[in-house]
């Protein structure tokens, strides 16, 4: 389960307080007059519209904003931020330690604090005048433990009722799976990252497949980014736009630039179309990023992988290149048992 939440969703300070963000788990946090002002000033990132579509969903390929992905405002981590309102906007960028401070130096009234990478992840800060109470942290604290117990319990029975294997169709060899890949539970406030049905955690849930079988992902979770990558790990998360396509982001400085332009870091755009039949359990099949529709940018929430008279038996296992934990396997069998009852759909 990953909390996407802030413990608690709203504070009350004096200006001159500062705010200690502790980082539990992976997060670019961002702090405005508004959300819409701070994502309308600096995106996460934009739709590339100069170059050719990604031919795995046929959407625009999605570029990030260095300054938000990366950079951020430069502090924070050694030394407070100073958040001052108005058009202020301060960015933590890619976590660089475990705490993330914003000294609150802007007048009274209410200010947002915010995820970029998990919409729907965002609290307010009010800040009152000097003779008004605040919030304190142990009352923050108390708060804080009631809305994790209260999401932990909603996500528990999001699990639970999503961990079911389903299909269409009669016979072995004319079936369609059904995969999602992430959910989401708590109005958005826990992302639970794994694929479903969880054939890791109980192998009795593994889809055993002939030739004819296809398997349908989808991406019901609006929140959050995930890939289905064959084999585990084949393609990293992001790279750069290069003349001849997408290259992986190594270390150190950008391996290329287009023609004429700066660097482009892109999201991984994938390289089989929806429908790509699997053929060796080592031949890279690769849906790409899919972001969920929260995120406002292009894309797809479904894709497909078929077996034929092509694909070897074997076992074909894929995982999220962004959260490499989330895993599954394909077993393609010979002849006609696809392995058991499911539940019919």
């Amino acid at each position: 389960f990953e909390y996407t939440d802030f413990f608690s969703r709203s504070v009350k300070v004096h200006q001159a307080d500062t705010l200690d963000f502790n980082f539990q788990g992976f997060h670019i946090l961002g702090i405005a007059k508004s959300e819409a002002f701070a994502k309308s000033q600096q995106p996460l990132a934009t739709p590339d519209k100069d170059d050719p579509p990604s031919v795995a969903s046929g959407k625009p390929k999605i570029s990030l904003n260095p300054v938000v992905f990366f950079f951020g405002s430069g502090c924070g981590w050694t030394a407070p931020c100073d958040y001052t309102g108005g058009n202020d906007l301060k960015i933590s960028g890619q976590p660089q330690g475990s705490d993330w401070n914003v000294t609150i130096n802007a007048g009274p009234g209410t200010y947002t604090y915010f995820c970029y990478i998990h919409p729907g992840m965002r609290g307010t800060v009010k800040v009152v005048e000097a003779d008004e109470s605040t919030t304190s942290q142990v009352q923050n604290d108390a708060v804080s433990q009631q809305q994790f117990l209260k999401e932990k319990a909603q996500a528990e029975r999001a699990e639970k009722a999503a961990d079911v294997v389903r299909y269409s169709g009669g016979e072995p060899g004319d079936r369609t799976y059904f995969v999602k890949v992430g959910i989401s539970a708590a109005d958005n406030h826990v992302a639970i990252d794994e694929v479903f049905p969880n054939g890791v955690k109980d192998p009795s849930k593994q889809l055993n497949l002939v030739a004819g079988d296809r398997v349908a992902y989808s991406w019901p979770d609006g929140h959050n980014v995930h890939s289905v990558t064959f084999p585990p790990d084949a393609v990293p998360p992001f790279g750069f736009d290069c003349n001849a396509g997408f290259t992986p982001a190594p270390p150190g400085p950008p391996p290329c630039a287009e023609t004429g332009e700066p660097p482009e870091l892109i999201a991984d755009p994938g390289n089989a179309p929806s429908g790509t039949e699997l053929t060796a359990p080592a031949t890279v099949v690769d849906s790409g990023d899919r972001l969920g529709k929260d995120f406002n940018l292009p894309t797809t929430i479904r894709w497909a992988v078929t077996t034929g008279d092509g694909t070897a038996p074997g076992s074909y296992h894929y995982n999220c290149n962004i959260h490499d934990w989330m895993r599954g396997t394909l077993n393609v069998v010979a002849g006609s048992d696809s392995g058991g009852d499911r539940a019919h759909t």
